[in-house]
């Protein structure tokens, strides 16, 4: 799948590096980890609580992810549409246009399943 840059949100900014790369093993090599900077047109350097990863995928990662026990939200660049968990009700994650996501409205998922 190749070299992607993958963004993290919702991680507390006390997790570390090295529970990050354990959590992404299993979808390919970890490259680099850093932390996202607020604009220049800021007075100051900030991060703004999103982690930029740089990674070789082996496989695609998933909508949410469970990260030392932090629930983390990651995105890139061609990832494919997957099923979220939004206020109790399955939902098709944002990007998935309207007419692709009526067609897949006979399927029937079990509420209690909250993925990998």
């Amino acid at each position: 799948m190749g070299m992607r840059r993958i963004w993290i949100a919702s991680l507390p900014p006390e997790v570390n590096e090295r529970s990050i790369r354990a959590a992404l093993a299993s979808y390919g090599e970890t490259v680099s980890i850093q932390d996202e900077i607020w604009s220049k047109a800021y007075r100051y350097k900030a991060a703004n609580g999103v982690k930029v990863i740089m990674m070789k995928l082996a496989k695609h990662l998933p909508s949410q992810m469970n990260i030392a026990g932090h629930r983390a939200l990651p995105s890139y660049d061609c990832q494919p549409a997957t099923l979220s968990r939004v206020w109790g009700q399955w939902t098709y994650k944002s990007g998935m246009p309207y007419k692709a996501s009526r067609r897949y409205g006979n399927i029937r998922f079990d509420p209690q399943y909250m993925g990998p």
